[in-house]
């Protein structure tokens, strides 16, 4: 169980002295955008109008006159006499002069100007401090790795409904969507900002699919059982270490036990399975089967035997095992790791018989190469999400990451057979 843990000590405190002394050389010190309106470029898409005289809103609804599937815009508030009404806005009743904050393209607004008749107050422009106030805030959250919410829709999932907030845009990659945004299907790794009142806000801080991007205040609630997690989890490690029980049904006796004394419920249990990444390994598992059964596996592994053979037939499965770890991290930048190890796994062993060694070194080869690529946002779920949040760009990946890589492949290939021989 713990056979990772000698290499990956090494791993660890190599990357942390990398990160200390030399990766901050490499990293960018582009200046923090304090405003969220200004970081997602919205100034030009947050604005106020007012409600004239002869609007056809006077006495009616922002449902009733369908603003939103209309014009494509987004009532955030609705101010009255100085009072902000920020709740069940498409059903309240307009009166004149009443000002709405709203979101939207310019020229949608130009056309609700045009056929609501409302005041654009062109001289004002919003940004942070006039949407933050004592009730109501923007926030940036980030979609985090085996969310819910990843592969749907804002509109799929019910967001608005779901949590009372609007989502005024989202960040991908570096790059602002702005366009219905209800529409566009998320990804891990997105970063959405979105406002609403604090009390909200308050609660999407408690979801798993998202992580707030903010200063968090720890609120640590007593339960009854609380010490069964922090106990059944080591014991579960340790029972499989010493070989008591295995691994599996330790597991299942943990989340048993935690079911049982209602530590955890059915739900919670069900939520917390990451069942994308289940389905993406079941799907792959026949991938790999396939390439079994057209030898297409053994092509490859004859690829890499004769890589290795190219240079001195003593040091063949030292040479294949390099090509397979730098093959492994290369892919890993632009795939997801569990697939990548699910396809290479096979190409491995084929590779190690062919030379007639132990497979174990470059299976874990591919399980240390499939977990280390530093050199594109990709590369990994943390990678991806601290791209949008931190500002950073895909060359800063490729100079600050890409070192790292090779550092590690070449540690890899020289501890690796020293560990597990072949």
């Amino acid at each position: 169980m713990f056979e990772f843990t000698k290499l990956g000590a090494i791993f660890t405190g190599v990357g942390l002295i990398y990160i200390f002394i030399l990766a901050r050389h490499y990293m960018p010190n582009r200046a923090i955008i304090s405003s969220l309106t200004r970081k997602y470029h919205m100034s030009a898409y947050l604005t106020e109008v007012r409600v004239a005289e002869d609007s056809p809103l006077i006495g009616s609804t922002c449902l009733s006159q369908q603003v939103s599937s209309r014009f494509n815009i987004i009532i955030l508030e609705i101010v009255r006499d100085q009072q902000k009404m920020s709740t069940d806005l498409r059903n309240r009743i307009l009166q004149e002069n009443d000002t709405l904050i709203v979101q939207g393209k310019l020229d949608d607004i130009l056309r609700m100007k045009s056929e609501l008749k409302v005041q654009l107050l062109t001289d004002t422009k919003l940004n942070d401090e006039d949407l933050n106030d004592a009730e109501n805030a923007v926030q940036e959250v980030v979609v985090s790795p085996g969310s819910s919410f990843v592969g749907s829709s804002l509109q799929a999932i019910n967001f608005r409904a779901r949590y009372g907030l609007f989502v005024l845009a989202i960040q991908r990659a570096g790059t602002t969507l702005r366009d219905k945004v209800s529409h566009i299907r998320l990804r891990d790794g997105d970063a959405l900002l979105v406002f609403g009142h604090r009390t909200k806000l308050d609660q999407l801080r408690h979801s798993t699919d998202v992580f707030v991007l903010d200063v968090v205040p720890i609120q640590l609630h007593k339960i009854k059982f609380w010490w069964m997690p922090v106990t059944i989890l080591p014991a579960i490690m340790i029972l499989a270490a010493l070989e008591f029980i295995d691994i599996m049904s330790a597991s299942l006796v943990g989340v048993s036990l935690l079911l049982l004394f209602r530590v955890i419920t059915p739900q919670e249990m069900y939520q917390s399975i990451n069942w994308s990444v289940i389905f993406l390994i079941a799907s792959f598992i026949s991938v790999g089967r396939g390439m079994e059964n057209t030898q297409a596996a053994n092509l490859m592994a004859g690829l890499f035997e004769m890589i290795g053979n190219s240079v001195w037939a003593e040091w063949a499965p030292h040479i294949a095992l390099t090509a397979i770890l730098f093959f492994t991290a290369l892919l890993t930048g632009y795939l997801s790791n569990n697939s990548v190890a699910i396809i290479l796994t096979p190409i491995a062993i084929a590779t190690a018989l062919n030379l007639n060694v132990n497979p174990r070194p470059f299976i874990f080869a591919i399980a240390f190469a499939a977990s280390a690529s530093f050199f594109t946002p990709m590369g990994y779920k943390t990678n991806l999400m601290v791209f949008g949040p931190g500002n950073y760009r895909m060359s800063d990946y490729f100079k600050a990451g890409l070192p790292l890589n090779l550092l590690f492949w070449l540690i890899g290939s020289a501890l690796i057979p020293v560990f597990w021989p072949f």
